[in-house]
């Protein structure tokens, strides 16, 4: 599985993409997982696999609760090879401890700050930066997910 961000029309917000293939020479088409908006700006996938087969989590950063400086970290999981997936889930959710942050987001997204794991037990953890601006201030945050979600 691969997953991407891409638009149709240059300059214009990209959507979340996921790919698969069975012997990485052939793969499907591509098939949306982010929110189905043209309006949204979604970036920084972090894709990781899961303990069994088809298991897959995905993460991503997008700005769908208002504009471009109300960003969130998102994350999917398919337990089927991606033939499905549960609803997305923010996992951004806390509205304080930096002043870049209110209860709709964070202000800036450090995409090359973004990473996700899948451990023994099945649980998946994220790591992600965010901050108030390009250049501004910013903080690392992280969240672990229970066995299972």
């Amino acid at each position: 599985m691969l997953a991407y961000n891409a638009g149709d029309i240059a300059g214009a917000p990209q959507r979340m993409w996921v790919r698969t293939s069975a012997d990485g020479v052939s793969w499907s088409d591509r098939t949306e997982i982010s929110n189905g908006s043209a309006t949204v700006n979604n970036a920084f996938p972090a894709l990781a696999a899961g303990p069994t087969s088809g298991d897959f989590r995905l993460a991503w950063q997008d700005d769908r609760n208002g504009s471009t400086t109300t960003w969130n970290t998102w994350y999917r999981r398919t337990t089927d090879g991606g033939s499905s997936w549960n609803e997305p889930a923010r996992v951004s959710d806390q509205s304080g401890g930096a002043t870049y942050k209110t209860a709709a987001g964070y202000a800036f997204p450090y995409g090359d700050y973004f990473e996700i794991a899948v451990d023994a037990k099945g649980r998946t953890h994220l790591i992600w930066g965010e901050g108030s601006s390009y250049s501004g201030s910013g903080g690392t945050w992280y969240t672990r997910e229970l066995v299972g979600r």
